[in-house]
């Protein structure tokens, strides 16, 4: 900057560096006197006091035009009296730590865009090499995280290597363990970098620098971090003191309007080399509490969740400090924290295994299922969920249960119906082992579900009412809706309006009575089949559109695409295939999204139907085309037979 903006100071630069990461920053006095020696005072005409010293100096530069650059300051107070008066001499600064006392523009220095890293590693080494390897070069410039520093020593040992390809470095650079290492060179280290700004922070600051480097390399909350150490209000003045001093940045707020941190990635490296000398007792502790701080919050969330999850949950159980502080603000948005914690959440359960404690992760998948159920996150969860069956030596006792119920109903949604079957009956032996009638309960449903879809009522219509004596036992009434919404559907699915009737009735009274407004919806759906059976299409769009509004309300996209393709099957059958087209499309993106390939394949048979209903026959061949084939992949060669018939009619 100073190289740019010189034409503008033809008096002349002035540089001093004030040594502020040193183990002794400069005195203001002393460095007042090299400045008034550089203007040509000699030493005999140098006051004493600092004071004195600070006004010649504005004397000297009053009518003169001087740049004066002061790198590396400690601290305001060791600026402040190295500023000129009036006239025309500017002040650049440099400081890893912000000055707010400062009278001054504050430009906070981040790390280098990819395009200017690539322009500077290109420099050093040579444009012809970095378009030889250029994916390599990417990789050097991501292990580097676009850092100043560190590119430049990437650039110098590639440099010092002619028989180094680019490649060989990315490799280096991949581990993160031993990247820092790699990253020196000469006079040049990055981690002796990081050690400069390290040493001067104060413990509670020096403990949460070292906590990140054990936490997920995702955007931290506040009260995570202070969960790991386990002191709420000292790790906050920390975070402060990290944020002061450039070592961690603010790189958003969260669903709650909570700030998220983020370290970058070779401090993070050094922050665990840091984190290791802490021991393993300590490392053990903090992780412990991390997993612990989630699975509470998770539990707190769970209970102000806006749907009722068919699914065994754990007890709330007292928060710390920590998790006391944000408890509020997830009762208040379950959903937005959920959100918002995801990816942590799913690398605590990876953690909490890491760590030997299947227990603890068991209860932190357990929690999550309700939300990825919500929101179609079914990569998540599989994921948690088969990595912690997979660590135990053989399911047993609830936890176990819970999961493979849980399991159950994911295989179900994504038509594995052998696998859930399988699962809903494994958790519901297991929770009859261990005397667990709800959880039994809501197994039985489970299976019921995949019975119905098998077009098995009879075994259907048995589970259906096990489970609803099961939860008349235990009291559960919203478990009680669940089954007389499950025991009228397979009366729907007989076409007998008259006996479902009672039993929707039932499930709605139960519903609204305990609050649920998503089960709601759900008893509405099966009203809108019960009166178009009755022939009364009106009041079924009734029902339909009532139950859309709920789940949107909700944040439900799986459910409201299945009552989108409903209202978009109604609309079709009465004759209005411009509204069906519309609704069936968005239904089938959005099924196409959360990977529920049977209900794609319905609802492209459906818009098959509308087009060939329209006389658009090429449009109709290519939905025909994508049903039939994922029928296939799900080897259900019924419905595929039954969509080649309709695509041989257009022939």
């Amino acid at each position: 900057m100073g190289h740019r903006v010189r034409d503008e100071f033809p008096d002349g630069q002035l540089f001093v560096d004030l040594g502020g990461m040193s183990d002794r920053p400069r005195e203001p006095g002393d460095v007042l006197a090299e400045l008034l020696r550089s203007l040509g005072v000699i030493d005999a005409a140098v006051p004493g006091e600092t004071g004195e010293r600070a006004a010649l100096l504005r004397s000297r530069l009053a009518q003169r035009r001087f740049l004066v650059v002061l790198d590396d300051a400690a601290a305001g107070a060791q600026v402040r009296p190295l500023l000129p008066g009036t006239g025309g001499s500017a002040v650049l600064v440099s400081s890893r730590r912000r000055l707010p006392g400062l009278p001054a523009r504050h430009c906070a220095l981040g790390v280098m865009r990819r395009e200017e890293a690539r322009e500077l590693l290109g420099a050093i080494v040579g444009p012809d090499r970095l378009r030889a390897e250029g994916a390599e070069a990417d990789r050097v410039l991501a292990g580097c995280g676009s850092l100043p520093l560190a590119v430049r020593i990437a650039g110098s040992r590639l440099a010092n290597r002619p028989g180094w390809t680019v490649g060989t470095l990315a490799d280096f650079l991949h581990d993160e363990r031993g990247r820092l290492d790699q990253l020196q060179t000469g006079e040049l280290e990055v981690r002796a970098s990081a050690e400069l700004s390290y040493r001067h922070l104060s413990v509670p600051a020096a403990t949460a620098f070292r906590v990140f480097g054990q936490l997920p390399d995702e955007p931290m909350p506040g009260w995570l971090v202070a969960a790991a150490t386990g002191a709420a209000d000292e790790t906050a003045d920390g975070l402060e003191t990290l944020l002061d001093e450039h070592l961690v940045e603010v790189v958003g707020t969260d669903g709650l309007g909570v700030r998220r941190y983020r370290m970058h990635d070779l401090l993070r490296c050094y922050a665990r080399e840091l984190a290791e000398n802490d021991g393993e007792e300590v490392t053990m502790r903090r992780r412990v509490q991390v997993v612990d701080a989630l699975t509470a919050l998770a539990r707190c969330a769970n209970a102000s969740m806006p749907t009722r999850f068919l699914g065994v949950l754990g007890a709330p159980v007292p928060h710390t400090d920590a998790t006391a502080a944000v408890a509020p603000a997830v009762r208040a948005r379950p959903v937005e924290w959920f959100e918002s914690e995801r990816r942590v959440l799913v690398a605590a359960v990876e953690w909490a295994l890491r760590l030997g404690s299947v227990s603890r992760a068991a209860d932190l998948a357990i929690e999550l299922a309700s939300f990825f159920d919500m929101r179609g996150y079914y990569g998540d969860w599989l994921r948690t969920h088969r990595l912690v069956l997979d660590a135990m030596p053989a399911p047993s006792g609830a936890r176990a249960a819970a999961l493979l119920r849980n399991l159950g109903q994911l295989h179900l949604y994504q038509d594995r119906y052998d696998e859930a079957l399988a699962a809903f009956d494994t958790s519901r032996a297991l929770f009859t082992q261990v005397g667990h009638r709800y959880g039994e309960a809501v197994a039985a449903v489970g299976a019921g579900s995949v019975y119905r879809v098998l077009d098995d009522l009879d075994a259907a219509l048995t589970a259906f009412e096990e489970g609803l004596d099961g939860f008349g036992t235990v009291g559960d009434r919203h478990g009680q809706a669940v089954a007389h919404n499950a025991i009228a559907s397979v009366w729907l699915e007989r076409r007998d309006p008259e006996a479902a009737a009672p039993w929707l009735t039932g499930a709605l009274e139960l519903s609204r009575g305990v609050g649920d407004r998503h089960r709601e919806a759900q008893v509405r759906r099966r009203f809108a089949v019960l009166n178009e059976l009755r022939g009364e299409p009106g009041c079924a769009r009734e029902e339909l559109e009532h139950a859309l509004g709920i789940f949107d309300e909700l944040g439900d996209a799986h459910c409201a695409a299945y009552v989108q393709q409903s209202i978009g099957e109604l609309c079709l059958r009465q004759g209005n295939a411009g509204e069906a087209s519309v609704l069936l499309a968005d239904a089938l993106n959005v099924q196409r999204q959360l990977g529920d390939r049977r209900a794609e394949a319905r609802v492209a048979c459906l818009l098959g139907e509308v087009h060939r209903a329209t006389g658009r026959k090429q449009s109709a061949r290519r939905y025909f085309h994508r049903s039939a084939s994922t029928w296939r992949r799900l080897e259900a060669r019924d419905q595929a037979e039954s969509v080649d018939a309709q695509l041989r009619s257009l022939r």
